[in-house]
């Protein structure tokens, strides 16, 4: 299945602007999604946190902001929003009230997931050790330093992103390339990587196959996915009838069965004759005994042919005689 879109490769700067896109995750693996931005919006500083709800219904919030004075902040004094199982609160604090010259500012939040008794409690942005269920510290000094500039400056670097999403059609195999707009192939994204079905995002660095910047223009990406090649079980040697000292070898047909040779065995078969389809039909123990080192196989319609090399268990050499070296050979 193919899909495409188009995309303009250009330069976007989102100043005093909070997206989806712009929050900053903390969350680790094993809690709900937590993220959040904080921006200078002129004489306003807003800080947004998100976090998943998982069809909870109370879920609340501690923000707390130190500079020029202290704030503790609930949820009562933000702007709350619920979307696509996730609550947001948007908080609006006049900057004049935090920010002092020479002073730095810092926050750290808390969020409680249900009512009491509570589902779950984390804190965020807490320097040095201590436990996460604890609510929002009573000591700014424990909070992390806020620097509105360098978030501002990353959600600038994240708007430069050229990010792509699509739909993985099935379990498989994924591959992803960039064409321009008249459709020549400037970059194999992704070449049969292993996917999950469902929805994936992969980020272009602007850059052709051979590492070199790519002009401003339209551009395209394809996406195919495919089910990955899945090897069908035939038989297993190791289990199968057949030789449990050595190692099938040799191997002939006569145009209707199938037969392998070992050159040892101490127990099963030596050589094996099966159907094309690899099903078992009989197994075959030289008559007159063995070399150890090779066998060779042939057969017509009637006729099964082995040749054997090697020296043989129980063969008595008489060293003393000329000639034994040969006899060995």
């Amino acid at each position: 299945m193919m899909k495409r879109a188009f995309l303009i490769l250009c330069v976007l700067i989102c100043m005093g602007r909070v997206s989806g896109e712009d929050l900053v995750m903390l969350s680790s693996a094993v809690s709900p999604e937590v993220s959040y931005q904080a921006v200078r919006e002129g004489a306003t500083i807003s800080v947004i946190v998100e976090a998943e709800v998982f069809g909870i219904e109370y879920v609340d919030i501690e923000l707390g902001l130190a500079g020029k004075k202290v704030l503790r902040l609930s949820q009562n004094d933000s702007k709350v929003s619920r979307k696509d199982g996730r609550e947001r609160w948007r908080f609006a604090i006049a900057a004049a009230e935090l920010l002092e010259e020479g002073k730095e500012l810092r926050m750290a939040f808390a969020i409680k997931w249900g009512d009491e008794p509570s589902r779950q409690r984390e804190r965020f942005l807490h320097l040095g050790a201590g436990a996460t269920h604890r609510g929002l510290s009573a000591d700014p000094g424990d909070w992390a330093v806020l620097d509105l500039e360098k978030l501002e400056r990353e959600a600038a670097d994240r708007a430069r992103i050229i990010r792509l999403e699509f739909e993985q059609v099935v379990d498989g195999k994924g591959t992803v390339v960039i064409e321009d707009a008249v459709g020549h192939r400037v970059r194999n994204l992704v070449s049969g990587v292993e996917m999950e079905k469902g929805k994936h995002a992969l980020v272009w660095d602007g850059l052709d196959e051979e590492g070199n910047p790519m002009p401003p223009g339209d551009y395209r990406w394809r996406a195919i996915s495919h089910r990955s090649v899945k090897p069908v079980h035939v038989m297993d040697f190791c289990k199968a009838p057949g030789s449990n000292h050595g190692s099938f070898h040799a191997a002939a047909t006569n145009g209707s069965s199938l037969f392998f040779g070992a050159p040892v065995t101490e127990g099963g078969w030596e050589i094996v004759e099966l159907t094309p389809k690899g099903d078992f039909v009989r197994g075959f123990n030289p008559p007159h005994g063995h070399g150890l080192l090779r066998v060779a196989l042939a057969a017509d319609e009637r006729y099964l042919y082995a040749a054997h090399d090697g020296v043989a268990w129980g063969v008595n050499l008489d060293r003393s005689q000329p000639g034994w070296k040969e006899a060995r050979t």
